[in-house]
């Protein structure tokens, strides 16, 4: 689950895609998960519900949500698979 912290850059980051959206400008979000063994992301609604309400309005404006996990082996990080975005 995203984020570990409220984070004000994100929220602001999906506020601005909505708006693009809005616009009719093709916005994707990317969540790169950093561990081979994520079966999905989540926004993390208890540590920062702004966050995940605008995450799911940023879907709802039609904001493509995309989420890979990765293979970590010093020096290189990978993408591996995507994983479902989870709402």
């Amino acid at each position: 689950m995203f984020p570990d912290a409220p984070t004000q850059r994100g929220l602001k980051h999906l506020e601005e895609l909505i708006v693009l959206a809005q616009q009719g400008y093709l916005c994707v979000v990317l969540f790169v998960i950093q561990r081979e063994d994520a079966l999905s992301f989540r926004a993390n609604g208890t540590t920062d519900p702004k966050f995940a309400q605008a995450l799911r309005q940023a879907k709802d404006a039609g904001v493509c949500t995309v989420a890979y996990d990765c293979s970590v082996v010093p020096p290189m990080v990978s993408l591996r698979q995507e994983v479902p975005v989870v709402f």
